[in-house]
């Protein structure tokens, strides 16, 4: 490598080679002025030395630059596109396209979860016997850009690029006016139509495209033209913005189906505290009736009140449990609490009655006893 092919050297500028590409423009019905001007290079993708002789003959692509060492335009196989004057994107909830991007501007902006369309900054007269295909160069693509799996461009086109950049990633993307952003392959068809020949194929675009946003209206207009049009939009953002809501959605419906929970919990141990009270007392009021006719019943008597005994320790045991549950919680169950205490309370009466109460029949028991007659 020596230091005239380090230095990037512009061999075709814009005007040269649209005159050049006139010769091979068909116009309508009327055929090119000219044919294959190398006809000794075979039908296949073509090479580096190669891509240069059309481009100098027949004008194809402009501005063309050959040299520059590592930062070399042209590859072995490939030449490399950047970033034109323009860039537009569809704004959320808009259906026509913004302009985000100018030459002034630097370095274009792609905005994360978006599509951003991006004009090539080379102009495009393809002869008849040329196609293109173009992919989005492997360092956007790693890190989170996608373009799609390379277009054709037909033989014949005139015009620009429209380059869609779809930012996959959850951060915006910059790439820098003189960043490489794609490859372009260049191929020789198998056509050998004479300009006089009949075409078979579908014929070129009547027109030539210099501004991408005619692209975007085209693709964009509903079948039906009464309709408006439909913007170009990421999926992405309304995606995550519908997961964000349903998460959160969740998270409220969880936290009330807990404090549900919570409350019925709380609920069902007051209850069942209050019901177990009740029901010990009634037993203790039995007790009572049972001693004002103890004469002939006092053996009867104490079983029963054995078995109060231990249903008074169970509840009192459960009550308890509750309590020490009741204060883990903090002090937004501080009304519990004191229901719970109040229930302790009478519970503990209970027993003293019930213990004072089997003290009495025991002493019936015993003076009743033949023993001591």
């Amino acid at each position: 490598m020596t230091a005239s092919t380090d230095k990037e050297k512009c061999i075709l500028e814009r005007d040269v080679a649209e005159a050049i590409a006139l010769d091979y423009l068909r116009y309508g019905d009327k055929p090119p002025k000219k044919s294959d001007p190398l006809t000794d290079i075979p039908y296949s993708l073509l090479s580096a030395e190669h891509i240069r002789d059309y481009v100098l003959k027949t004008g194809l692509i402009a501005p063309f630059h050959i040299y520059g060492g590592r930062n070399s335009r042209l590859k072995d196989a490939a030449y490399e596109g950047r970033i034109g004057d323009v860039a537009y994107q569809y704004k959320s909830g808009e259906n026509y396209p913004e302009i985000v991007y100018s030459r002034e501007n630097g370095a274009l902006r792609v905005p994360k979860n978006s599509i951003v369309f991006v004009e090539c900054d080379l102009d495009f007269r393809l002869p008849e016997f040329i196609a293109l295909r173009f992919n989005l160069q492997i360092k956007h693509v790693h890190r989170g850009l996608l373009l799609g799996t390379g277009p054709l461009v037909d033989p014949g086109y005139w015009g620009k690029l429209c380059i869609p950049l779809h930012n996959l990633t959850d951060e915006d993307y910059l790439i820098e006016r003189d960043d490489g952003l794609i490859w372009l392959e260049f191929t020789k068809t198998t056509s050998n139509l004479q300009p006089t020949d009949d075409r078979i194929g579908r014929p070129p675009l009547g027109k030539p495209f210099w501004d991408i946003k005619e692209f975007l209206e085209k693709a964009t207009q509903p079948i039906n033209y009464a309709h408006p049009r439909v913007g170009i939009h990421s999926a992405i953002p309304s995606m995550h913005d519908a997961a964000v809501t349903a998460a959160r959605d969740a998270e409220r419906a969880a936290k009330k189906s807990s404090q549900r929970s919570r409350r019925t919990l709380w609920a069902g141990i007051i209850s069942g505290a209050i019901a177990a009270s009740a029901v010990i007392i009634a037993m203790v009021q039995l007790t009572q009736s049972y001693y004002s006719d103890v004469g002939g019943q006092f053996r009867e008597v104490r079983s029963t009140i054995t078995d109060i005994k231990v249903k008074m320790n169970s509840a009192s045991s459960e009550l308890q449990a509750a309590i020490d549950r009741s204060e883990s919680l903090g002090g937004s169950l501080s009304s519990t609490q004191i229901e719970l205490n109040a229930a302790r309370a009478r519970v503990e009466e209970i027993e003293n009655r019930v213990s004072s109460l089997a003290s009495r029949v025991e002493q019936l028991d015993q003076s009743s006893s033949p023993n001591n007659k």
